[in-house]
């Protein structure tokens, strides 16, 4: 039997899109949940990033989640200025903290 080969294009970059600033405090009394997205996005000059299209099915609340997140969030322009990140369209991964999606859905 085969293995199912992924031909999606390695991500360019990890996003936090929700990093809590007492992630390293929290981290020391255990261990966090985190999950991590694969998706299509075009970044634009200014760091604006918008999704176009996920690599595999997420349910609504992380959709909703994920997009209500990526209104504030922007790339670095330090991260811009160097190339480590290009504008335009290209595979990312965005890391957001499950806890977070909790406290938005209620």
């Amino acid at each position: 039997m085969e293995e199912p080969v992924d031909t999606t294009p390695k991500a360019t970059a990890i996003f936090w899109v929700d990093k809590d600033k007492d992630y390293q405090a929290k981290k020391k009394d255990g261990p966090l949940s985190l999950r991590t997205v694969k998706a299509r996005v075009e970044i634009d000059s200014l760091g604006k990033v918008n999704l176009l299209a996920y690599t595999k099915p997420q349910s609504q609340r992380i959709k909703s989640y994920l997009q209500y997140r990526l209104e504030e969030f922007r790339v670095k322009k330090v991260m811009l200025d160097s190339g480590f990140v290009k504008p335009g369209v290209q595979y990312v991964q965005l890391r957001y903290l499950p806890g977070k999606l909790d406290a938005h859905h209620r």
